[in-house]
């Protein structure tokens, strides 16, 4: 997302060394998930004000469009269940939310026309945080507030991560939750209780010390990194410090 002048958001797909490129724009938009078809069109849910929506590109069209799901469907999220190139014939994009306390898919196969209910009564609450081809080369989901709790499918994790412990921090400071990056913080945590007044960076700094990760601000987001999981960058030596330091 770019550009929130007069509460317009533009929304842009880029890659190294390409400009990026301007897919629409639409007044109003609070969550964005982006993933891409077998032939890299790009396929985005979006929810607008109250509306959920979704811009693919329709074969027989052919082109690119909007299209607008039923009310009440919120936290939509994205992703190609296969990528690997002896299976790109069944490979579809997968659109997925809760809606009226159950867990929602639609295929692209069937040009995301069908709602199917992968599991129902998941809770009034229940959030889908993200989604995503795991190792196994099996789709999972991640929820937040998952009701049934006797899901034998189900892994209940009783610790939060520490990314939820530091995005609820910031939310409660009223930091929007598409200005948070946390997606480095994914480790278990046994908790963390907030028993004086602050702000978030005073209640974040005791993590930071911790769980040895750092913050910064850049492209309008706050951003967390765990220290020592990055390739370094650059070397240097001996010989490059002297020649440096030289007169």
């Amino acid at each position: 997302m770019d550009d929130h002048e007069a509460a317009t958001v533009r929304v842009f797909v880029e890659a190294q060394g390409v400009a990026p490129t301007l897919l629409f724009s639409a007044p109003g938009i609070t969550e964005i998930a982006l993933s891409f078809d077998q032939n890299m069109n790009p396929f985005v849910a979006y929810t607008q004000g109250a509306d959920a929506k979704f811009y693919w590109y329709d074969s027989t069209v052919p082109g690119m469009i909007h299209s607008q799901l039923p009310s009440g469907c919120r936290t939509l999220r994205c992703t190609m269940d296969e990528r690997r190139v002896g299976f790109s014939a069944d490979s579809d994009i997968l659109l997925c939310y809760i809606r009226s306390g159950n867990f929602c898919i639609r295929y692209q196969r069937e040009r995301y026309q069908t709602e199917h209910v992968l599991r129902s009564g998941v809770g009034a609450s229940c959030e889908l945080v993200s989604m995503a081809r795991n190792t196994g080369s099996r789709v999972q989901w991640r929820f937040r507030n998952y009701a049934r709790t006797d899901d034998p499918g189900a892994l209940i994790q009783a610790e939060p991560f520490l990314s939820d412990v530091v995005t609820d921090l910031l939310l409660r400071s009223g930091v929007s939750l598409e200005n948070v990056d946390v997606l480095d913080l994914f480790e278990n945590i046994s908790g963390y209780k907030v028993a004086t007044p602050g702000g978030a960076d005073a209640m974040i700094q005791p993590l930071r010390q911790a769980y040895f990760f750092d913050s910064a601000e850049y492209d309008r987001k706050l951003r967390f990194v765990k220290r020592g999981r990055r390739a370094p960058v650059a070397t240097i030596t001996d010989a490059t410090w002297s020649s440096a330091m030289a007169p």
